[in-house]
This record gives structure tokens, sequence and C-alpha cells, in this order.
């Protein structure tokens, strides 16, 4: 005959366990039965628009010079349309930022398209930026359709600096030749 001796500490360990299974099965019945059909989901939830769902705009954008003298102004008109329709859009939001050349500064505006869908915003530059390729980067943003990023390019030139000249290979001599 054998007897099985077990310690205070086994009861008390078995008894942990019980209690965990009871609160773990308790919380999942809770959770997916009891819960949800108290509460009214309607209003919980928010209803997010997938990319499918979004209109596509068409948008061109253009500017007036595309080279620029170094404290002028450049034009750059922005027309937005309906991608599926082809109505102009007005009431969209461009946004355009330009890097001047050599990352110098850059500049941001924003405005609205008109009635018309059009917007038109002027890029001034100053006598002071440096001469070379400008980058124009513009967001055009309307609720419910997804956003639209167009870029362009224009250049400045100092016209201050007088022409450099080229070497006449037709002399012996060199001295009118810039290195």
């Amino acid at each position: 005959m054998s007897i099985d001796m077990r310690w205070p500490s086994y009861f008390h360990k078995e008894k942990i366990k019980r209690n965990f299974l009871t609160i773990l099965c308790t919380s999942i019945l809770i959770t997916s039965f009891i819960l949800p059909s108290t509460m009214n989901f309607k209003n919980q939830f928010v209803h997010a628009q997938t990319l499918a769902e979004f209109k596509t705009f068409d948008a061109k954008m253009k500017i007036n010079k595309k080279i620029i003298e170094l404290g002028d102004d450049a034009k750059i008109t922005v027309t937005v349309r309906d991608n599926q329709g082809g109505d102009r859009l007005s009431g969209v939001l461009v946004k355009l930022a330009t890097l001047f050349a050599g990352a110098k500064v850059i500049q941001s505006q924003s405005t609205v398209t008109d009635a018309d869908g059009k917007a038109v915003i002027k890029v001034q530059t100053s006598e002071k930026d440096l001469s070379g390729v400008n980058i124009v980067e513009t967001t055009v943003r309307l609720t419910g359709y997804q956003d639209a990023i167009l870029d362009l390019t224009f250049a400045t030139v100092d016209t201050s600096v007088p022409d450099v000249q080229k070497c006449d290979d037709d002399d012996d001599n060199d001295d009118d030749c810039f290195a």
C-alpha cells in the first residue's frame, strides 16, 4: 500500500491554475459574446477611404519663361480638372515649393484654384540668388481626390556678369582664353 503524500504548496499551485483558467475563460466569454451585444458600434467606427475610392486629378503646370533674369519673377499657372468628368475644379489647394539653384533658398507658397480651375503663383527671384537650374514642385490636394504632385524646372541667369569669351583658335595668341 502506498500513500500519496503531497505538500501544501502543491494544492496552492493547483488552486492558482484553476483560478487563472476561470478568469481567462470568463474574459474571453465577455469579450466575444456579452460585450459586443451591449455596445452601439454605429457611432464608434470611422469609415476610411481607400485609394481605390479616391478620384484623380488631371493637373497641368506651366511657366511663362524657361529662362529668367535674376531679380525678375516667374509666373506659374496650375490648371486642375477632374480626371473622370473633365470638369474644372475650383477650391483646390495648390502648394508650391521652389528650390533655388545651389539649394540656397526654398520658397513655399500656396493658393486655391479659381472658378476656372486655375491657380497663378508668382515665384520671385532675387539678384542675390545664384544662377542655375531651379526646381518647382507642386502638390495639388482636395478632399476625396488622390493628391497629385507636379514638377518643372527653370533657369535663372545673372545678366550683370559679362559674357565669357571663347578662345579664338585662328590666332597664335592664347591670352583671350579662359580656363
